[in-house]
């Protein structure tokens, strides 16, 4: 039988075969631990997100016999908004015509609503990396400061929309 040696140490091949294999079940241990955590991690992160999502759309459920908007354009306004707010530089024009659109807080509701969660990364653009999942509220306390975002705060805060 040949041996193997290692400095004073003799490993027979019957020896090496086996240490060769516990080295696999030790790697492929690893591997799956890890890569079971990355799943389980995923699956909370949407549960979390379903989550927060289900409890924003509680705050601000429009009465739709209230609304002077429809709900194709709430749709609308939250893709212009999130477009305003998304890519690099914020374009504060479209978001102060868009709100002006906004008559009562049912009409902001729905607008919140359509726009969700969106995932807020750097400079606001999902493309430079992973961000945090913010609904509407949250961006533009992102993307606004001083007196618009005061104003916009103020005016959600008018209509009783309770958004953390």
């Amino acid at each position: 039988m040949d041996a193997k040696t290692f400095g004073a140490l003799s490993i027979g091949h019957e020896e090496m075969a086996r240490l060769q294999k516990i080295g696999i079940y030790a790697v492929g241990g690893l591997l799956l631990f890890v890569i079971g955590r990355r799943v389980i991690s995923q699956i909370k992160e949407s549960w979390q997100q379903n989550k927060e999502e289900n409890a924003l759309k509680k705050l601000t459920e429009p009465s739709k016999s209230k609304m002077t908007i429809s709900s194709a354009e709430a749709t609308n306004y939250a893709k212009q908004l999130h477009t305003a707010m998304a890519s690099m530089g914020t374009d504060t024009d479209t978001i102060d015509n868009v709100i002006s659109k906004l008559s009562n807080g049912d009409d902001w509701k729905a607008v919140i609503n359509a726009f969700g969660m969106k995932e807020y990364g750097t400079w606001g653009s999902p493309m430079w990396g992973n961000g945090e999942m913010i609904g509407l509220v949250d961006w533009f306390k992102k993307e606004l400061s001083g007196s618009r975002l005061t104003k916009i705060m103020n005016t959600i805060n008018s209509y009783g929309i309770k958004i953390a």
